[in-house]
C-alpha cells in the first residue's frame, strides 16, 4: 500500500496581520495544522513543522468531528474571468493610504484585485460555502464529507493524508451555485 501523498499546508494557513499565528503550519501532540481560522487541516505529524505556542486549541476544534460518509458532491464552478480591481481597497491592496501602514486588505489578500469569485458561494450538505475554500478541497486527494454535526457548524471532510472542518458562510452569497444533487 503506498502511502498518501503529502498535502501541502501552505494553502490552508492565514494571512491577517493580527493572527500572526496562523501564518505558518505547526505541530502539536502526534499532528501538524494549518488554518486561517476558516478552514483547518490536519495531517500526520511532520518532522519540518515545528510547535506553536500561540497556536489555537485545535482539541477545541475538532470535537464536533464526524466521520465523512460520502465523496464531495460534484461542483462546477465557472472559469475565472480576468481579476478586477479590488471595490474595498480601490486596488491599493492595503487597507488605506499611509507609507507606515501594512494593513492588508483582507478582501484581496493584499493583491489589489479580486476574482470573479470573491462572491461566489456553493451550497451542499445543507449549509453554503465559499467557493475559494471549496476549489481548495477540490485540489485535495479523494476528499469526503458529512453534514455538519450542528445547524451552520463545520463541514468535516476527510482526505488522503488527512481529516479538516470548513466553516460555512451565513447564507448565500450574491452569486451561487448549487452543487449537482446537494441538498
Amino acid at each position: 500500500m503506498n502511502p498518501a501523498p503529502e498535502v501541502d499546508l501552505k494553502p490552508f494557513c492565514g494571512n491577517d496581520p493580527l493572527r500572526f499565528y496562523l501564518h505558518r503550519p505547526w505541530s502539536q501532540d502526534e499532528f501538524s495544522y494549518a488554518t486561517n481560522g476558516h478552514i483547518i487541516v490536519r495531517v500526520p505529524r511532520r518532522a519540518d513543522i515545528a510547535e506553536n505556542k500561540d497556536a489555537p486549541n485545535t482539541a477545541k476544534v475538532f470535537a464536533n468531528w464526524v466521520d465523512p460518509d460520502r465523496p464531495l458532491p460534484p461542483i462546477s464552478i465557472p472559469p475565472e474571468i480576468g481579476e478586477p480591481e479590488c471595490r474595498v481597497c480601490d486596488g491599493r491592496g492595503t487597507m488605506h493610504n499611509c507609507p507606515d501602514c501594512g494593513c492588508t486588505c483582507k478582501r484581496c489578500e493584499g493583491r489589489g484585485a479580486t476574482s470573479n469569485h470573491s462572491d461566489l458561494s456553493i451550497g451542499f450538505a445543507g449549509e453554503c460555502f465559499a467557493a475559494k475554500y471549496i476549489k481548495i478541497l477540490m485540489q485535495l486527494p479523494s476528499v469526503t464529507i458529512a453534514n455538519p454535526k450542528e445547524k451552520e457548524g463545520p463541514l468535516p471532510f476527510a482526505f488522503d493524508g488527512g481529516i479538516g472542518m470548513l466553516m460555512p458562510i451565513r447564507g448565500r452569497n450574491s452569486e451561487h451555485i448549487q452543487a449537482e444533487g446537494a441538498q
